[in-house]
Formats: C-alpha cells, sequence, structure tokens
C-alpha cells in the first residue's frame, strides 16, 4: 500500500509540472525524468518494505499463527510479541517476550535465525519452538536441526528432533536434553500437559493464560509433584 501511496504521489505531482503546451524535446526530457523519479521512488519504497521489521503480538489467553512472506509459518502462543526482518540475504525473527513455533521454508541462501536477549537459534528449513522466560531460554526441535547459542556466542549446540537445549541467564552454553514433544508442544492444542513437575512451575505456566499471578503459599506446596 505504501508504493502504491508514493508512485500516485509521484505520477500526480510530475503531471502538475509538465509544460502546456510542450514542446518535443522537452516532453521526451519529462518523460525520462519522470520515469526516473518514479523508479527511483520505487526502488527506495521496497527496499524500506523490504528492511522495516514487522511486529506481531498476542494478549493475555491469545494466540495466532501468521504466514511469512518466505512461506514460513509461526504461531505465537499467549502473550508473545516478535519482529520479523526479511531480506535477500536473511531472515530474522526477535522474540521479545513469550513463546513461539517456527515452521520454516527451506531457503539454505537465507539462514533462518530467531534471536533473544539469552541468545539465538538457526535453522534453515526445520520446525522448532522457542520459549523465552525471565531468566531461560529454551530451544525445543520437533522437526530437522537447529543450532543454539549464548547472546555472546561461546559454544554453540545442535538440537535435533525430540531433543531440546536450555540456556539458563550467564550460562555461556545451553545444557541437551530429550524432549517430550506433547508436553512442549501441548499449547498449540489448547492443552497444558504436565509430566512430574514441581507445582509452583505448574502454577507459572498456567498464569501465563490468565491476568491473575497464582502462586504457591509457601515452598512446602510449591514443590508438590503434579
Amino acid at each position: 500500500y505504501a508504493v502504491c501511496e508514493l508512485l500516485w504521489e509521484a505520477s500526480t505531482e510530475a503531471a502538475r509540472q509538465e509544460p502546456k503546451p510542450p514542446r518535443a524535446p522537452a516532453r521526451a526530457r519529462w518523460r525520462v525524468a519522470a520515469a526516473g523519479a518514479v523508479a527511483s521512488i520505487l526502488a527506495v519504497a521496497m527496499f524500506a518494505w523490504a528492511t522495516a521489521p514487522q511486529t506481531w503480538k498476542t494478549t493475555v489467553g491469545e494466540q495466532r499463527t501468521i504466514l511469512l512472506a518466505d512461506g514460513s509459518w509461526v504461531s505465537l502462543n499467549t502473550r508473545t510479541r516478535i519482529e520479523v526482518r526479511l531480506s535477500h540475504n536473511a531472515r530474522e525473527v526477535v522474540l521479545r517476550e513469550g513463546e513461539a513455533f517456527f515452521e520454516v521454508a527451506k531457503d539454505p541462501a537465507r539462514p533462518f535465525t530467531v534471536r533473544t536477549p539469552l541468545g539465538f537459534a538457526q535453522a534453515v528449513g526445520t520446525q522448532f519452538n522457542v520459549y523465552l522466560d525471565v531468566d531461560r531460554l529454551r530451544v525445543t526441535t520437533a522437526k530437522g536441526s537447529v543450532l543454539v547459542d549464548s547472546a555472546a556466542p561461546e559454544q554453540a549446540v545442535l538440537v535435533n528432533a525430540g531433543t531440546q537445549a536450555e540456556l539458563r541467564s550467564g550460562s555461556a552454553q545451553a545444557l541437551v536434553t530429550a524432549a517430550n514433544l506433547d508436553t512442549v508442544l501441548g499449547w498449540r492444542a489448547q492443552r497444558l500437559d504436565v509430566d512430574d513437575a514441581p507445582l509452583a512451575d505448574v502454577l507459572r505456566d498456567f498464569s501465563r493464560y490468565t491476568p491473575t499471578n497464582i502462586r504457591a503459599a509457601s515452598p512446602e506446596i510449591g514443590a508438590l509433584r503434579v
């Protein structure tokens, strides 16, 4: 829409400035100049459109799925905000908060990178989940492989399908473990799966979907297994 508006304004202004009656050489020169101006405006507008980040977010309890211009799909969980920037040589998503599932379209020439304050995950064509908490980042791979590294690159780890990497604040390297995909990805079916977890962690996850923060009354209650 922005490009169309710029073209419309450029052509309208150029038409107003056309000499009346113009001589043939002047008309030819004006046409060349107008065409060059419109082409320049179009190139600048398209460059700005391609490099400007697009922002999406969800509120409490809201979920949404987005189709990106490169053919990738992004599903946003509750309380999530992302910024997407696609260029001719890179695809970058900044996860500001929350959780998102990515189904990345294959494009070896343009790596797909998800950046967070704690670290980043990079893939070419795969499916993976990224959850950003206050002090930890968890990347779970459902299909393919994902490279996970800290914000200050130290030692990257490869996260294959069925595994997850957890990166704690201040850690140089993520810890890779086996993942229960049903538990991790249950949110995509509006389901919260729990498998022998402390009640405090369960309440923290549940509170992401409600406007009220629910907590255990004591550390002893929070330690109960669910």
